[in-house]
Parts: C-alpha cells; structure tokens; sequence
C-alpha cells in the first residue's frame, strides 16, 4: 500500500477497526434474521461515511473517488 496517500491509509485502518469491532461481531445474527444493520448506519453516519462523495457543503465529506473505492474493498 506504499500507493496511497496518510488520508487513505487512516481512513482505511479506521473503516477496518470498526467493521473488525462493531460489525463484523453481529453478522451472522444480522444473516439470521434478515434484519436491517441500524447500528452500522447510524455508526458510518457518525463517521462520515453516508455521503463520502457530496462536497462538505452539501453534507458529504468530499471524500475523493478513489479512497471510496478502497473503503469499499
């Protein structure tokens, strides 16, 4: 990952730590029961992540396409 910029590898490392501890846990129950992962939207809310590509004016977080396409990896 020697290609990407400190945003990317911090944003990436972050995505990775809260699926690993807050989403990864609840998966099989969330399978189970076909249920809608509430938790992990209202939690990528708080991080930004509902809107990464709207400019910071409009809501988003003006993330650029590309560091999308790594947290979406």
């Amino acid at each position: 990952m020697k290609h990407l910029t400190e945003e990317q590898r911090l944003t990436i490392d972050m995505v990775r730590d809260v699926v690993a501890k807050e989403i990864a846990p609840r998966a099989q129950e969330l399978d189970e029961t076909a249920a809608f992962p509430e938790h992990a939207r209202d939690l990528f809310a708080e991080l930004g992540l509902l809107n990464p590509l709207l400019p910071e004016e409009y809501g988003g977080t003006g993330m650029p396409v590309s560091t999308l396409a790594l947290v979406l990896e």
